[in-house]
């Protein structure tokens, strides 16, 4: 019964998501889940947001029970990389440890690996202090203002596709002269909303950020794939303590995770598109 609701879950993300990189897939028949990613980043084993998705569904096959095989068939990795990222008392390393207790785990180019109790601590602990949990808390609550998120970029965490209007994903550009928001959004209204988030401390470097000739380039790239929208508007969203003003603030998160909106505050950039 435990392993019909892992494979239900793997099913769940092959449809909900788009296997570009990473991939989960089952063989109920032979009991055995199968994992492939791309571990291999600047040199090493550093590509951080495939590690959190990697870990993300190791976990969740562990919470649901499952005991039948877990195999990671790639990972872009050499040998001896492979070695030091997963037999290596870091953080995947550690969880792998971890999982293993419920179920086999084998690794390509590293073999199975063996149940150990690594932790003096939580593996998963509770953030307090970042803009995620702002931007995060901030995407919900517009949404349930009827708001729809086409792009999500949020701190830690492995930036999303576009949904173009015409239903298509695409690619966000990859230059430095472009700035890359931690939401956008539309509007009620057909508006295209551009969100950079940051805590109350940063909110001055915000500002600057959001002003920056990037940034309004940005608006005309995503404008670019909205041509129904009537503009694009620029804002800065905030967690922490209370800012002194809501300046180009569309929303407020406190560390108690109340989020306030200020949908009608003036945006830092407005393009109108005709």
């Amino acid at each position: 019964m435990n392993n019909q609701r892992a494979y239900e879950y793997v099913k769940e993300q092959n449809f909900n998501h788009s296997p570009r990189t990473n991939f989960i897939f089952c063989e109920e028949s032979a009991g055995r889940i199968k994992i492939r990613t791309n571990l291999f980043k600047l040199g090493s084993y550093t590509h951080d947001p495939n590690t959190g998705w990697l870990s993300s569904q190791l976990l969740a096959l562990y919470a649901l029970g499952f005991t039948g095989k877990v195999e990671i068939v790639e990972h872009n990795l050499s040998e001896k990389l492979a070695q030091k990222c997963f037999l290596r008392p870091n953080k995947l390393g550690k969880l792998c440890a971890m999982v293993a207790e419920k179920f086999e785990l084998e690794v390509k180019d590293v073999g199975e690996i063996r149940h150990k109790d690594l932790y003096a601590s939580t593996y998963w602990q509770h953030s307090a202090t970042g803009e995620k949990n702002g931007s995060i808390l901030l995407e919900l609550e517009l949404s349930l203002l009827g708001y729809q998120t086409v792009f999500t970029n949020h701190a830690g965490c492995e930036k999303s596709d576009v949904l173009t209007e015409s239903g298509e994903y695409v690619k966000t550009l990859n230059s430095p002269d472009f700035g890359l928001p931690d939401i956008v959004c539309i509007d009620p209204t057909g508006s295209l909303i551009i969100i950079e988030a940051e805590t109350t401390k940063n909110y001055k470097n915000g500002i600057k950020q959001i002003n920056q000739e990037k940034f309004k380039k940005a608006a005309d790239w995503f404008l670019s794939h909205y041509p129904s929208a009537p503009d694009a508007r620029i804002y800065l969203s905030t967690f922490g303590l209370t800012p002194k003003n809501n300046e180009y603030i569309i929303g407020h998160t406190s560390k108690e995770g109340t989020t306030t909106l200020y949908c009608d505050t003036k945006p830092a950039y407005k393009r109108n598109i005709n």
